[in-house]
C-alpha cells in the first residue's frame, strides 16, 4: 500500500513546481513613449483692477478718521462720475494706526514713547471691464484726494476659458510630438496610457508698481497718466504617455 502513493506524491510535487514557475514568469512589457506638451497664449486683457488709497494723519484718531472719510467720499463720487457704480468698487482695507515718538539720542533711563498722532489708511479697489477708464480713474481719484495707488492690474474676467484653450493646445502639441517619435521609430501610436496636467499657476497678470501721489489742488487738473495694458500670458503643460503599436 505504501508503494502505491509514490506516483501520486511525485505528481503533486511536479504540479507544485509548475505553479511556482508560472508565478515567477517575467511580465510582458508594453512599449510606450512619454512626451511633454506645452502651450503659451498671449491674450488681450478685458478687465482692469485699480487699488487706490487715502492716508490721513492728525493728533486725534477721530480727526484723522473724519478727514480720511471726507477725502474717500470725494474719491468715490469722482469715480461714479466716470460711469461706475457700487458693483464696480469695494473697500479693501481700513486701518487706524497710532504713531509713536522716536527715542531721542540721549534719552534718559525713564524715557517712554508717547503717541504723537494717528494715521488712518483707507484702500478702495476698483474693478471694471472698461479698460479705457484706467488712466481716468487714477486721474480723477487723485484730483479728489487719493494719495496712494497701491496697484494697477490688467487680467481676464474669465481666465478658465483661456486656460482650457491652452490645455487643448498643450495636449495637441504632446500628441504631435509623440506621433513624430513613433514615425521615426517605425511604429505607431496605439492609445493614451496616462496624462498628467501641471497644476502650477498659469494665468499671468500685467501689473504696475505701487506709487505715492500728491493730490492736485482743486483748481488744477491732474494730468492723465499714460496706461498701456499689454497682453496677459496663459500657460498650460501636460505630461502624456502613449502606448506604441506596429505600423
Amino acid at each position: 500500500m505504501i508503494g502505491c502513493w509514490r506516483p501520486l506524491l511525485t505528481f503533486l510535487l511536479m504540479g507544485s513546481i509548475g505553479v511556482s514557475l508560472s508565478l515567477h514568469a517575467e511580465p510582458v512589457v508594453e512599449p510606450s513613449v512619454s512626451v511633454r506638451g506645452e502651450a503659451v497664449l498671449q491674450v488681450s486683457p478685458d478687465q482692469v483692477t485699480v487699488s487706490i488709497g487715502v492716508s490721513s494723519e492728525a493728533e486725534q484718531a477721530k480727526e484723522a478718521l473724519a478727514t480720511n472719510s471726507q477725502s474717500m467720499n470725494s474719491v468715490i463720487a469722482a469715480i461714479e462720475k466716470l460711469g461706475l457704480d457700487q458693483a464696480d468698487y469695494r473697500t479693501r482695507q481700513l486701518n487706524i494706526q497710532a504713531l509713536w515718538s522716536s527715542r531721542p539720542r540721549n534719552a534718559e533711563n525713564g524715557w517712554r514713547p508717547q503717541i504723537v498722532a494717528y494715521r488712518v489708511s483707507n484702500t478702495l479697489e476698483v474693478k471694471t471691464t472698461k479698460l479705457g477708464l484706467s488712466g481716468e480713474i487714477i486721474q480723477q481719484a487723485t484730483q479728489a484726494g487719493a494719495n496712494t495707488v497701491h496697484s494697477l492690474r490688467f487680467d481676464l474676467s474669465d481666465p478658465r476659458h483661456y486656460r482650457r484653450q491652452a490645455i487643448s493646445q498643450a495636449v495637441a502639441n504632446a500628441k504631435a510630438d509623440a506621433e513624430a517619435v513613433a514615425r521615426a521609430a517605425g511604429v505607431s501610436i496605439a492609445g493614451v496610457k496616462r496624462i498628467h496636467l501641471d497644476q502650477q499657476p498659469s494665468i499671468g497678470q500685467v501689473r504696475a508698481e505701487t506709487a505715492e501721489l500728491h493730490s492736485a489742488p482743486a483748481n488744477i487738473a491732474a494730468p492723465l497718466p499714460p496706461v498701456s495694458p499689454g497682453d496677459v500670458t496663459v500657460r498650460a503643460s501636460v505630461l502624456m504617455e502613449f502606448w506604441l503599436g506596429e505600423r
